[in-house]
């Protein structure tokens, strides 16, 4: 091969490494280029074909790879001792064969991103076939072979395609190709073993291939130097340092922690040896081994929770961090974070004291059919032994059950739509329990029993999709923050002298980890959780692009499979036993909030247990609870005609897109199309005036015209206003028929029950106000409660037709209002939509774009193109502290004061739909500073917060925090 050209596949194969984050360090142009038989050719057509396998070879059969490539039919016979062959599995798959695949698979919730686009293929290229292929390899057995225990196991993308392929298609599973990379065996050590495996699996890229993963043993994540001196400027982690300074010796508490968990280990051996008689007998000492902790003060600083024991674990016992393939990266990614602590680039994991982090499995055992209880009962009890400050979940189920309290595997509210990524990285507090408690008399939760649970990724990666260098990067930033955290967890327990509260030092760790309190969160962790949400976004931007969309044909088939998880999911949560009000109904409403199912609280916030209890034992007798929870979740967030019309919703409107409901002519347009479908089932007569006279009559007795029907007068209207959710009433205005929604503070009444919260609304000067039923105005603290005209100017959903109802209602009432001289509601809702708050969901903030000049984030967007059209270093402290703060922090006076540039800016731009919702900020900076963060970095990507936010500004008899933000010049516009 001509040099140039042997180059050219050297560095493309290095690119793709390096775009992963992967290491080249053993990636030279003789190993490259052993992906070629020696004789090759060296024609420009040949060099153009090779070109054409690395970019695309699903189109190509497998003789035009074996005219090109060093590959030849794999052998039967197993290779010498020690030799490691390469090989290439294909499949020739039909379009309808793929169909088929997809189909079983969405059938049975089984999920692969990055098969998305097979789906565009079987549409689209009816008549020809995809060449599927798997990169592999196996130490002294043949190919063949590992093609056969392959076949036979059912976990990972591999297995379920072999045996989906088997089910609907037995010839193509049964025409299996499997060839020999013929220049590529070896008898060298692992790196060399490893390299060559990566640099096969590249030269066709991972993204086009079976394959999840990069390749090797280790994943060879090398995050380079940048990612090094970032970390050593941003985080100083101290955690390795204070740890071995502070934490009891191993040895002097073995023989006590042993004595502590025998009883454990006990019962857990029992369940293993129920399934398994011939369990290798050193297994519980293992179990035990892995799993005692080093204390500081006497406190369990934390531990880490895995699913489920590997095979080879179990049968040759062995513990998490000894051989397995998750516990020597997780080893990895601790080495690492350990040397750079230590400001040392380099490290050896061979080295790595893993006695600060003990671990259990969920799972000890290998047959997790029906232990489901056994499992969960195992991990309370050691947490109620242990009783770890920090708690670190490996996967969705282990979190889950985390999420829970330790009482059961449904602590996630399971949606399709849901990311477990979206949770990784950010602490929560939860309490580990068990079933005593959930049956027991008392309410209150049992002593010293919280814990600061941490999702992570599973350290296995493979089953959470597309493999990137993001997800690296996610990998190492979780467990940054939960070394920082376990950092403040050794200050808090060393500081601490005994009789003291067990859970007055959680909250004292927790009072600096929340993200949710800026003013006490600790300044490394600000930075590191706004860090987060920014590789989150890549992440999830990076599996987007991998997929296609997918079209109806295919989620056609997952309708059955979605009704059957439906009845198991209702059926999973019970129903409503006894009478309603019953004593034994009250018993069975107790347990259910205790166990804590986020599915059964989806329409009342656990932070209101009056009001949920209400709803349990008022449901009629055999009701399904899940099915009223969902039933009301749909009357508090959609429009009223949402379920009806639903099925028959226009052309051009996705599943998740409502916006049709606000215009009149859509809605009458799918009214008709229901109508008609309608009529086709209803039986003759029934339309006859006779009928209709008598369900009107009915339909009248029933509902509570006062509250529920559709006025012209709002003045004096009664309304329910929740205590967790948004008031809902309901205007005719016109000819037109608005359901509105309007929040009040929810502290305007301690009561949550209904009838304590319906009042009548009260059109004022100022705004909107409430007065209860007997006509008492009421007020909050000595304060009339009011929403004032910028409140409601500023509401999201209905701001402008709310703005018109309070200037339609004035002036019924004799006052003189003004039309404004431009009308927001007459823009589309989609475009002038609200700018983004501190809990605006990541798949909300990905979808936002492209921005119109309405929306309210471009106002914003003006804003900081006039004043920092190149980047800039802002505070978000009030106007009237900064005098005090410039005293106190005279270094950090460069830091520009944003409120009154930004309140001068916007009384240019009075007209604008998003000026009252960034007025309403502006004047009240202290308070709404947390939203300014996300929008900064959606307009500009590299925005931060700045670690001097963690200083207190003392002033006026008070404290304040100064945040501070710095960012670059805006995101380059995308190539059309």
């Amino acid at each position: 091969m001509e040099p140039e050209i042997e180059h050219h596949i050297h560095n493309l194969i290095v690119q793709r490494m390096v775009a992963a984050n992967q290491s080249h360090q053993h990636v030279d142009v003789a190993s490259t280029s052993l992906m070629l038989p020696v004789n090759h050719r060296n024609e420009a057509e040949y060099r153009d074909l090779v070109a054409q396998i690395m970019n695309d070879h699903t189109r190509m059969d497998d003789g035009v790879l074996l005219q090109a490539l060093a590959l030849q039919p794999a052998q039967n016979e197993p290779p010498p001792q020690n030799t490691t062959v390469y090989y290439m599995r294909s499949w020739s798959i039909q379009p309808n064969t793929l169909r088929q695949i997809l189909a079983s698979w969405v059938e049975n919730e089984a999920e692969y991103p990055e098969t998305d686009a097979w789906t565009h293929f079987a549409l689209h290229y009816r008549d020809e076939p995809l060449h599927v292929r798997y990169i592999g390899k196996v130490t002294g057995a043949a190919p063949i072979s590992r093609h056969h225990a392959d076949s036979a196991r059912a976990g990972g993308i591999l297995g379920n395609f072999l045996n989906t392929l088997r089910q609907v298609d037995p010839q193509a599973f049964g025409n299996t190709q499997i060839y020999e990379f013929s220049r590529m065996r070896t008898t060298g050590d692992a790196i060399t073993r490893d390299t060559r495996e990566r640099i096969a699996i590249a030269f066709f890229g991972v993204d086009s291939l079976l394959n999840i993963q990069h390749g090797g043993y280790y994943n060879a994540y090398d995050p380079g130097d940048e990612a090094f001196n970032t970390f050593a400027q941003r985080y100083h982690v101290a955690f390795f340092n204070q740890f071995s300074r502070y934490a009891a010796r191993a040895v002097n508490g073995q023989n006590v922690w042993m004595d502590r968990l025998g009883p454990w280990v006990d019962e857990i051996a029992q369940v293993i040896l129920n399934q398994d008689p011939n369990v290798p007998m050193p297994l519980g000492d293992t179990i035990m081994q892995q799993a005692i902790p080093r204390t500081v003060n006497g406190y369990t600083i934390l531990v880490l929770i895995g699913y489920d024991i590997t095979v080879s674990n179990y049968r040759y016992c062995r513990a998490f961090f000894d051989t397995s393939r998750s516990g020597n990266l997780t080893k990895d990614f601790l080495c690492r974070q350990e040397a750079w602590s230590r400001g040392q680039r380099r490290f050896d994991s061979a080295l790595f004291d893993t006695s600060p982090f003990p671990f259990l499995d969920v799972y000890p055992w290998l047959n997790r059919t029906n232990t489901q209880d056994a499992a969960v009962h195992q991990v309370s009890r050691y947490m109620g032994i242990v009783r770890p400050i920090i708690t670190v979940t490996f996967k969705r189920m282990t979190t889950s059950m985390a999420f829970s309290n330790f009482l059961h595997f449904y602590g996630i509210l399971d949606q399709r739509n849901d990311s477990y990524t979206d949770l990784v990285g950010i602490p929560t507090l939860r309490h580990f329990l068990n079933n005593e408690w959930v049956t027991s008399d008392t309410n209150a939760m049992p002593p010293e029993t919280m814990t600061i649970v941490i999702p992570h990724i599973h350290p296995g990666f493979d089953r959470y999709g597309a493999f990137s260098r993001h997800l690296n990067e996610l990998l190492d930033l979780t467990w940054t923050i939960t070394l920082i955290i376990g950092e403040i967890a050794i200050t808090a327990a060393r500081r601490t002298s005994f009789p003291r509260s067990r859970n007055a030092v959680v909250r004292q760790v927790w009072h600096s980890c929340n993200p949710d309190m800026p003013g006490s969160l600790n300044p490394r962790l600000a930075d590191a959780y706004a860090q987060l949400r920014i590789i989150k976004g890549n992440l999830n931007d990076y599996r987007q692009q991998r997929q296609e969309q997918q079209p109806p044909v295919v989620r056609v088939a997952a309708n059955d499979a979605l009704r059957e998880a439906s009845r198991v999911r209702m059926a999973r949560y019970g129903t409503a036993e006894h009478p309603p009000r019953d004593p034994e109904r009250i018993q069975q409403a107790t347990e259910l909030w205790r166990m804590n199912f986020p599915a059964l609280h989806i329409h009342i916030d656990r932070e209101h247990q009056a009001e949920w209890m209400e709803w349990a034992i008022t449901r009629d007798e055999n009701v399904h609870y899940f099915a009223s929870a969902m039933r009301f979740v749909g009357m508090q967030r959609n429009h009223p005609l949402r379920n009806a019309l639903n099925r028959h919703r226009p052309e051009g409107f996705g599943p998740g897109n409502d916006a049709w409901l606000e215009d009149d002519d859509l809605i009458a347009a799918a009214v008709a199309r229901w109508a008609d479908a309608m009529r086709a089932s209803l039986p003759e007569g029934h339309f006859n005036p006779e009928n209709q006279r008598r369900r009107r009559q009915n339909a009248l007795i029933s509902q509570n015209v006062s509250e529920y029907g559709f006025t012209s007068r709002m003045e004096g209207r009664l309304v329910y206003i929740p205590k967790t959710s948004p008031a809902s009433f309901r205007w005719q205005d016109g000819v037109h028929r608005r359901n509105l929604h309007l929040r009040f503070p929810n502290t305007i009444v301690e009561s949550n029950l209904k009838q304590d919260r319906m009042f009548r609304l009260r059109f004022l000067e100022g705004g909107i106000g409430l007065d209860f039923q007997d006509g008492r105005q009421l007020e909050f603290a000595g304060t009339t409660v009011i929403l004032t005209v910028m409140q409601l100017r500023a509401t999201a959903q209905d701001g402008p037709t709310l703005w018109r109802l309070w200037r339609t209602e004035r002036r019924l009432l004799g006052d003189i209002v003004p039309e404004p001289d431009n009308d927001p509601e007459l823009i589309p809702a989609n475009q002038r939509r609200g700018a983004f708050r501190s809990r605006t969901g990541s798949q909300h903030i990905r979808g936002f774009r492209p921005i119109y000049e309405t929306d309210s984030i471009s106002l914003f967007q003006l804003f900081l193109n006039a004043h920092f059209p190149g980047g800039g270093y802002i505070t978000l402290l009030a106007s009237g502290y900064l005098a005090d703060f410039n005293a106190q922090y005279p270094r950090l006076h460069q830091a520009v004061p944003i409120q009154p540039l930004l309140r001068n800016f916007l009384q240019d731009h009075t007209e604008h739909p998003g000026y009252p919702e960034w007025l309403l900020w502006t004047e009240d900076i202290g308070t709404h500073a947390g939203n300014f963060l996300p929008n900064i970095q959606f307009l500009r990507p590299d925005a931060r917060l700045d670690p001097a936010s963690s200083l207190l500004v003392r002033s006026g008899g008070g404290t304040h925090r100064a945040t501070m933000i710095r960012f670059g010049p805006p995101r380059p516009p995308s190539p059309h």
